[in-house]
């Protein structure tokens, strides 16, 4: 608390966190609102992104889609690769602002550079299927690899599923069938109950 009075924007950040979440004392959403605000204001790219957060969700306040479009694009921009997810998602459904597909594909895009692993997955289906720009099937496969690698199972899935079809490249059963086990022992059931179909 102190290095927030004292200006320090890290600090209000962490009194944010510490307010939204109940440590240290009860939870209070519309103070951590506050503190957020206070530390975004201060440059804090974190805050800016939990203050993004509470205002798409009406957390601690009213809702303000356009305004939480906005901080994500400042967190993003200032390194928050899950602001960079968030701005994606955004634009894909037309929340705070005009849809916009291609702008989505490459906030996602920027976001699973920067090794956010469910943006990987997200931008491997609009290469696949060609949303918010051309299809790109190869593209694709490379964005769901990342995501498997990235931890996030249905990517391995996915992967395995372009394998398995030969889209994107040439097809492999035996590497299909390696990605989507990797998926079940990442505990992904549809990932287990397609093996259990195909006998394996």
């Amino acid at each position: 608390m102190r290095a927030c009075e004292g200006g320090v924007a890290s600090g209000c950040s962490n009194l944010g966190f510490m307010l939204r979440n109940g440590q240290g004392g009860p939870a209070d959403a519309p103070a951590a609102r506050s503190v957020y605000q206070r530390a975004c204001d201060g440059g804090d790219a974190p805050g800016c992104h939990n203050l993004a957060r509470m205002l798409h969700g009406g957390e601690g306040g009213p809702a303000d889609l356009p305004a939480a479009r906005s901080l994500f694009r400042r967190a993003c921009d200032s390194g928050v690769a899950q602001a960079c997810h968030s701005l994606g998602h955004m634009n894909g459904n037309g929340e705070g602002g005009p849809a916009d597909l291609p702008a989505a594909r490459g906030w996602y895009q920027r976001a699973c550079e920067a090794g956010y692993a469910i943006s990987c997955n997200n931008l491997g289906f609009m290469l696949r299927d060609g949303q918010g720009g051309p299809a790109n099937p190869p593209g694709a496969r490379t964005a769901f690899q990342r995501a498997c690698d990235g931890g996030f199972a249905a990517g391995c899935v996915n992967l395995g599923s372009m394998l398995h079809t030969g889209q994107g490249g040439p097809a492999d059963p035996a590497a299909a069938i390696a990605y989507v086990r990797r998926a079940c022992e990442a505990g992904l059931a549809q990932a287990c109950q397609a093996l259990a179909g195909a006998g394996q």
